[in-house]
């Protein structure tokens, strides 16, 4: 906050202590979002006494309570057995929040496993259709409290275009529920594409992103840092992820505009195809059963893995550049140190129920194999 970030995001650990954490924080002056470990209102209780305690009141907040459960079924592959009972529990967390945002879904995973940006909208659609379906999600109930947590890749214009088709084909959707409701769109750069070799490119690689998540209207973002793949994350590569955000805001006055694209004969087109091809996906998804359905045949699974074995094909064809990887790497660069690096975005649990996703990145094999020679 004294470094310029203007929201904060927690992950909340059992047994989190509000006054704890939000100790010497305003949260009347900034957006708090917090991703729960399950589908449980025991934090958001604590919350929302803290916030009496304070003299605050609700209205005046804004604050978000991440609890997908089908995101977390689809990235760790358990969870299936239990798929009623985190309905249920979600159901009392969502009602327990008002008027927070709390149907939040969590769609980053798609990009970070190799799908385009159309049938990543599809399964956000189908996945939130299965939220709005449980008993007692009243249309009322749902102004101002939907969420949707998207990353965003390195293509830029698919990507500007992808977050305006994320907004038209969600307002379909509502419309069906008689739910006139805008969407809190929550951008987060690309896992997927980031290298620990010549990692410095990485800074252009989430620039580009951000960029692209701002101009296709994103409410709020997180830019990852350049080194998250390779180390924990550090001071300099935090400051650096917030700076980039921060030039975009108020040296180049990216917050001044409302849709910067808007009027692009290009950017109109592909937000209008992405919508389409997305929304013919969605009822693809709907008619072999609904999004659990899809899950448990893995259909959604095997369509994405195709589409991410074409691009990691495309990648070892050269046709896909990572620039440090397979195009331009420096030879003589070797990682010296033994450092943590991290070649998936999530990762399965034991005994998984389901296949889950596949989120390795693009360029960890290579690096992999790389790593392997120099030792």
């Amino acid at each position: 906050l004294y470094n310029g970030a203007t929201a904060l995001r927690f992950r909340i650990a059992e047994g989190t202590k509000p006054e704890q954490l939000l100790r010497d924080i305003s949260p009347e002056h900034i957006d708090l979002q917090f991703d729960l470990p399950a589908a449980t209102d025991a934090f958001a209780r604590k919350f929302q006494a803290w916030i009496r305690q304070q003299g605050l009141r609700q209205d005046q907040l804004r604050v978000a309570f991440n609890a997908d459960f089908l995101a977390r079924l689809l990235l760790s592959g358990k969870g299936q057995k239990t798929v009623g009972a985190e309905g249920d529990a979600w159901m009392n967390l969502f009602n327990e929040t008002t008027p927070f945002r709390s149907l939040c879904i969590d769609a980053v995973g798609y990009q970070n496993a190799g799908a385009p940006p159309a049938f990543q909208l599809a399964c956000a659609l189908a996945q939130a259709r299965e939220y709005l379906d449980l008993p007692g999600v009243r249309p009322e109930d749902l102004a101002g409290r939907i969420q949707i947590n998207i990353a965003v890749g390195p293509d830029y214009f698919f990507e500007i275009a992808k977050l305006r088709a994320l907004r038209k084909v969600f307002a379909l959707l509502l419309g069906t529920y008689s739910a006139e409701t805008q969407v809190y769109v929550h951008a987060e750069t690309a896992f997927r594409n980031l290298t620990v070799y010549d990692p410095y490119n990485n800074l252009l690689r989430t620039t580009t992103e951000a960029m692209a998540a701002v101009i296709g209207g994103c409410n709020s973002l997180t830019v990852l840092p350049f080194d998250a793949a390779l180390r924990p994350a550090n001071d300099f590569s935090g400051r650096m992820a917030r700076n980039i955000q921060l030039i975009l805001k108020a040296e180049s006055y990216f917050d001044k505009v409302a849709d910067i694209s808007a009027g692009s004969y290009f950017v109109e087109t592909l937000t209008e195809q992405i919508a389409e091809k997305a929304w013919t996906w969605f009822r693809e998804i709907e008619a072999a059963g609904g999004f659990i359905a899809s899950l448990e045949k893995g259909s959604i699974q095997a369509t994405i893995r195709d589409f991410a074995q074409t691009q990691a094909q495309h990648f070892e064809e050269g046709k896909e550049i990572l620039v440090g990887v397979n195009k331009y790497p420096n030879a003589q660069e070797t990682l010296k140190e033994n450092f943590p690096i991290t070649d998936r975005y999530s990762t399965p649990d034991a005994g998984a129920e389901i296949e889950p996703l596949d989120t390795t990145r693009l360029a960890a094999a290579q690096e992999q194999a790389r790593m392997k020679a120099e030792k």
